[in-house]
Formats: C-alpha cells, sequence, structure tokens
C-alpha cells in the first residue's frame, strides 16, 4: 500500500485552481 501525501496533492490542486482562476480573470478582461 503506498502511502499518499495529502499535503503535495493539496499543493498541487491550490496551484491548478489558482490557474483556473487566473485564466477566468484573463478572458473577462479581454
Amino acid at each position: 500500500v503506498h502511502a499518499i501525501d495529502y499535503d503535495y496533492l493539496y499543493t498541487l490542486y491550490d496551484m491548478v485552481h489558482r490557474i483556473r482562476i487566473m485564466n477566468e480573470v484573463v478572458v473577462s478582461m479581454v
């Protein structure tokens, strides 16, 4: 059984979420 590094997954998810928000902001500005 492999231990899942939840801190890493959460950080990765947070980064993806921030990028999606920034993309939406950029699109709405254009």
